[in-house]
Parts: C-alpha cells; sequence; structure tokens
C-alpha cells in the first residue's frame, strides 16, 4: 500500500519512453530491427522472447569453441587414426661384403580414401630410454642406409591394395665385420581443406645387416640399483642398466626376480625385448609392488639374447640385496609406541591418585570425628547450656535480690529529698 499523497509513476509513460529510445537507437543503426530487441524497466536488453543476450565475452569463448570443434571435424581421417601399415617391420639378413640382396616390403591402408606415400631410407639409433632416434643416411658409423635403393619412392596407396616395393642391398667390399642398421620409413601425406599437403604420419621397417668375420656379440648388466631400504609404497623402482659392448646388434630379454623378507615373497617381473645396437644402452625401471612387510630381500636379473631375435642362448645374471621395512610395519610400531606412552601415563596418574587417597585416609585416622546422625539439628546442639552448680545458683539469687532491694530504697530516698 502506498501513504497518501505519495507519488505514483506512470507505467505508460515510462514504456512509451522507452520505446521512443529503441526507435531512436534502431535508427541509428545500434539495435536491430524492430521485434528483436524491447527495454524492460529494470533497464536490461533482453530478446523479445525474455530470454538474456550473452555477454559479448561468453560470445566471443562460444564461436571459438564451435571454430575449434568445426576444425577437428574438417581433419581428415588419416591425420585422426593413421591406418597404414608395412610389412616386415624387421629384416634381419647375413651379408657378405662386395654382394648385392634383392628383396620386396608391402605398404598399404585399410582407410577410407587414397593416399600419397613417400619411401626414404634413414640411419636409427636407440636412446637409453629405449626411444629411436633417427638421422641422415652416413650419420653414423654402422649404417647401412647408404647401402639401400628403392625401386619407387613416391606411390599412391589405395585402400585394401597393397603396394610392393623392390629394394636392392649394395654390401661395399669394404664393409666392416659386425652389425649394420637403416630404416625404411613409409611417410603418408594427404590434403587438408584448403587444398595443403600435410603429414599424416609414417610407418618404418628395420634392417639389421650383420657382415661376417670378427664378430662379437656381447649384452652386459651394467647395474642393477635399488634404494638401500624399501617402504612398500608401491612407487619404489629398480632400475637394470644393460649395454651392447659387442660390434654386433642384440635383442636382449629377461626377467627381474625379488624374493625373500617376511612373510616369504617370490616376485616375477618380465623385461621386454628390445633392440640394442653395438655401442648403444638400455635401462629396464621395474616399479615393486606387494612386498613383504619386513626383512631382506635379493633382487635378481637375468637377461638373456641370441644370435638371432628367436634365440635366447646367452645370458648374464647380477644381484642385489636390499631391506623392507614396509609402512604398514611402522604403523602398527608407531601404534604400539603410542598406546605405550599412554599406559604409563595412566598407571602414572593412578598411582599418584592411590597415594593421595592414602594420605587422606591416614590424616582422618589421626583426628577422629564424631558422625552425627542424619536428621533435624538437636537443640541441645544448637544452644550450649553450660552446668551450674544448685549451691553457687542460690548465692546468686540472693546477691540479685539484695541489689533490687538497695536500687528500690535509694529511689526512695532521692523521692523524699524532692
Amino acid at each position: 500500500m502506498r501513504a497518501r499523497g505519495e507519488h505514483v509513476p506512470d507505467m505508460t509513460h515510462s514504456r512509451r519512453t522507452a520505446d521512443a529510445r529503441i526507435t531512436h537507437m534502431r535508427d541509428a543503426g545500434v539495435l536491430p530491427s524492430a521485434g528483436v530487441l524491447s527495454l524492460c524497466p529494470a533497464r536490461r536488453l533482453i530478446p523479445a522472447e525474455g530470454r538474456p543476450i550473452l555477454p559479448q565475452s561468453l560470445r566471443a569463448a562460444t564461436v571459438t569453441l564451435l571454430l575449434a570443434l568445426l576444425s577437428l571435424l574438417m581433419v581428415p581421417s588419416a591425420a585422426l587414426a593413421l591406418d597404414v601399415g608395412i610389412s616386415p617391420a624387421r629384416m634381419e639378413h647375413t651379408v657378405e661384403p662386395g654382394t648385392t640382396l634383392e628383396g620386396s616390403i608391402r605398404v598399404g591402408t585399410h582407410g577410407d580414401a587414397p593416399l600419397d606415400a613417400r619411401l626414404y631410407v634413414t640411419d636409427f639409433a636407440i636412446d637409453p630410454t629405449g626411444a629411436f632416434v633417427f638421422l641422415e643416411p652416413g650419420h653414423t658409423a654402422y649404417s647401412a642406409a647408404t647401402w639401400i635403393t628403392l625401386s619407387a619412392e613416391p606411390v599412391t596407396m589405395i585402400p585394401d591394395q597393397p603396394v610392393t616395393i623392390d629394394y636392392v642391398i649394395r654390401i661395399p667390399e669394404e664393409a666392416e665385420p659386425g652389425g649394420h642398421y637403416a630404416m625404411i620409413f613409409c611417410e603418408t601425406h594427404t590434403q587438408d581443406g584448403e587444398g595443403s599437403v600435410v603429414l599424416a604420419g609414417r610407418v618404418g621397417c628395420q634392417v639389421l645387416l650383420t657382415v661376417p668375420g670378427d664378430i662379437v656379440q656381447h649384452v652386459a648388466i651394467g647395474s642393477v640399483e635399488a634404494p638401500p631400504l624399501l617402504f612398500g609404497f608401491g612407487r619404489e623402482k629398480v632400475s637394470v642398466s644393460v649395454e651392447n659392448d659387442g660390434n654386433v646388434h642384440a635383442i636382449p630379454g629377461g626377467y627381474m626376480n625379488v624374493a625373500g623378507g617376511f612373510p616369504a615373497k617370490d616376485l616375477h617381473f618380465d623385461l621386454d625385448r628390445i633392440t640394442l645396437l653395438p655401442g648403444s644402452t638400455h635401462t629396464y625401471e621395474q616399479e615393486l609392488h606387494d612386498l613383504p612387510w619386513i626383512g631382506r630381500v635379493r633382487v635378481t636379473a637375468d637377461i638373456r639374447y641370441g644370435p638371432r631375435a628367436e634365440e635366447f642362448t646367452v645370458g648374464e645374471v647380477r644381484e642385489i640385496e636390499v631391506f623392507v621395512l614396509s609402512w604398514k610395519v611402522l604403523v602398527l610400531a608407531g601404534l604400539v609406541v603410542v598406546g605405550s606412552i599412554l599406559a604409563v601415563i595412566g598407571e602414572r596418574a593412578a598411582r599418584r591418585k592411590r597415594a593421595r587417597l592414602r594420605r587422606l585416609r591416614g590424616t582422618r585416622r589421626a583426628t577422629p570425628e564424631r558422625r552425627r546422625p542424619l536428621g533435624p539439628k538437636p537443640l541441645a546442639d544448637a544452644v550450649t547450656v553450660p552446668a551450674v552448680d544448685a549451691e553457687e545458683l542460690r548465692h546468686s539469687e540472693r546477691r540479685s535480690r539484695r541489689h533490687a532491694s538497695r536500687r528500690r530504697g535509694g529511689a526512695h530516698a532521692r523521692g523524699h529529698a524532692r
């Protein structure tokens, strides 16, 4: 309700003013045509349907997101999922100096559209983490990339129609005994929405050649390392470093065994097979799980390899010992210590209480108190009357009467005098 005399705004006039402002803004080109926007009394621009207009920053973010999704949809399928294969993925040959080796590889795609591919040869190396490093032909001392010639470099692959590529390997007369290596790549290209050629991906075939002669194939375990104290968190790692100190490649594999402790454990971990080139190293890392609670454990690394990938005729074993003290044991020990401390504190407090009670009981025995019966306090206890002898009481009464008679006689005498 409104008080008498209070001004009531004219809503009709306000609407007319708002409509006039909108008409002026439309005429000036600030607002779109009629019927799209209206101005409410709260001075917010809202669409005619009643839904708020998005802020400018939110509109920009929405447009950016839509453009990003649209760009993903426009990326060719070959770029999103590489569906290209090469066969074989690895070739191993023993070749004599001055000879020629001929063969073929096959490349193809199972995608939905044809792909243009380029085939070329590079050197490759492997770093200690097992990652391949690709180099220009002739870059490494054991390079075989300059010995390989391909019959066709650019090809067009039709889906489900493999293409055969011939190769020729010419071994020089002065080729040194040992291993020589190269990688044959099939690199595919496609076109984006603007017609530009973009790289879709590549697959490779390892070429592992061995020139007979003074061949030394030896893989040594460089080190087996682990923390001296394991707590069983599941994140502790044992690392096994292997090194190819021969002059030919090897493809080692093996396992790691962890045994001992209490309760007794016998854990087995497989070590993946990797290609190890001459002079290169590789480090296996294995996380340890489900360790025993406490005790000394033995970590054994067993590495196996052979003259060919399928053979494991040579091996090397290395062992170390570490101590396990599980966090579970530490938690239990902490609970026992805390419980012992609390028990000692409680026992001392009980002893002090018993001693205090004994002292209080001794004091009460030294000064015994008469216990008053329950109920209202007797009058004799409330008023204490001292015992008086009867003879003394009679003398006291005589003295009182004599004093009273004397006071009366003195009062009569003073009256006559007046």
